[in-house]
């Protein structure tokens, strides 16, 4: 049977009540209470009298300003026995439970009672079967879960259970041994004595307006509170430290992965492929307006049969394969073939040119190409090499002498590594212009 009975929520509710009003017999009520057992379990994870007062009235002194922060299930015991552990494990060495055989008063034989259990399921099984805390309880002070809490509770009692009994010599021998080994034989012995004067020292540090800025320390020294309001443990990660812990380790892969597959790429992973016919460019999507100071032009128009020559724009269709027919005479470069009724030649076709050899976005997601149109009019499509640029407009007319500019845009994601791409243009000569596009890292 435990040493004390279980917490009296009602109780607990008016002593908080009491103390968020800021009520003097509150607190006295409160050490009254919990004093003796609070004592206990201090002297229990230090193994120092001394210690275990100064634990105690801090812990009550530091009850008075935070423990009517409570909030959910919490109860107050178990804020208490909290705020105790945590100040008991920053004395220990280690920051970790050491109980030994002060856990057990200083009954015979009962180191024997634990002495096979870690010191973590030692605490487990003295504030179960000596101060009569449930799992959810001891879940709250100790900081682990309940099922977890519940589950080493369990497995430690089957450990002292399963507890080999040494054969002895005689009858009264055995009596002695077995009542050595028995759990109730040290978790059920008398607590020891709590100092005279703690009492008068608690309700003074409490209370006096001088000591004001030392009851702040006293609290400071308490760290920080859970959302639910109990005191964090030092041998425990919080919530927020694991899921911040979490999402950087998420991160973390993501750019590691990122950086890996960059270098298995290599720099010449990125080609300037260019897809042409329109009919098979993936990135330019149709448009009839071309840049500033040209004319609009057509949409996309199929490749005539047999054509194999990527440079070249689409035009009238041949009709070398249609039976009575004679194919035209080939014309010479930058000229178009007269019309079938032997009217004038068509204009001269014009030469194109690119203003930029490189748009560099750092620091920006838009830039801007520059097109020339020379010696006469100039149809020309742009290709970029990468699915993260864009061109707007992607094709165009420019008019003679004319000049039109087009939008470089970089799709931006989560995370953009460092790289580099090329948008190609083709004009109706079949000559090529390659603008190189680079762009630094960023992030969101």
């Amino acid at each position: 049977m435990p040493r004390w009975s279980p917490f009296d929520a009602a109780a607990d509710r008016r002593l908080v009540h009491g103390l968020h009003e800021g009520d003097e017999r509150a607190l006295g009520d409160l050490y009254d209470a919990y004093a003796e057992r609070v004592y206990d379990y201090a002297r229990s994870l230090t193994g120092d009298d001394r210690a275990a007062a100064d634990v105690v009235h801090d812990t009550f002194v530091d009850a008075c300003r935070r423990a009517p922060r409570l909030r959910g299930r919490v109860g107050l015991g178990a804020w208490l026995y909290g705020a105790a552990r945590r100040r008991c494990l920053q004395r220990v060495r280690g920051g970790e439970p050491t109980i030994g055989e002060t856990a057990l008063g200083d009954a015979d034989g009962a180191p024997a009672v634990l002495a096979d259990l870690t010191p973590a399921d030692r605490e487990l099984v003295l504030l179960a079967d000596r101060h009569g805390l449930g799992p959810a309880d001891a879940a709250a002070v100790t900081g682990l879960g309940v099922r977890r809490v519940r589950t080493r509770t369990d497995r430690a009692r089957l450990r002292l259970d399963a507890a080999e009994e040494p054969e002895p010599e005689d009858a009264g021998s055995t009596v002695a041994v077995a009542a050595a080994r028995t759990p109730d034989a040290g978790l059920a012995a008398p607590p020891p004595v709590l100092p005279a004067a703690l009492r008068h020292r608690v309700m003074h540090t409490a209370t006096d307006p001088e000591l004001a800025g030392y009851r702040a320390d006293i609290a400071a020294r308490g760290g920080v509170l859970t959302p639910a309001g109990m005191p964090t443990q030092p041998d425990q990660t919080s919530p927020f430290t694991r899921r911040w812990l979490f999402a950087g380790g998420g991160m973390a892969g993501v750019l590691v992965t990122a950086v890996v597959a960059v270098l298995l790429i290599g720099p010449g992973g990125m080609g300037t492929t260019l897809y042409w016919p329109p009919g098979r460019d993936r990135h330019a999507p149709p448009t009839s307006a071309g840049p500033s100071g040209g004319t609009s032009g057509g949409g996309r128009t199929a490749p005539a049969p047999g054509q194999g020559d990527p440079r070249a724009l689409p035009g009238p269709s041949s009709s070398s394969n249609v039976p009575g027919r004679t194919a035209p005479p080939a014309s010479r470069p930058g000229t178009r073939p007269s019309s079938p009724g032997g009217s004038s030649p068509s204009p001269r076709v014009g030469t194109l040119s690119v203003e930029e050899s490189t748009v560099k976005l750092y620091g920006t997601k838009v830039g801007r190409i520059t097109l020339h149109a020379a010696g006469g009019p100039v149809t020309w499509r742009g290709v970029a090499s990468s699915d993260q640029v864009t061109l707007s407009p992607a094709a165009g007319t420019l008019a003679p002498g004319g000049t039109g500019a087009l939008t470089v845009t970089l799709k931006a994601g989560l995370l953009n590594l460092p790289g580099r791409a090329t948008v190609t243009f083709a004009d109706e000569n079949g000559a090529l212009h390659q603008v190189a596009v680079e762009w630094g890292a960023s992030l969101l």
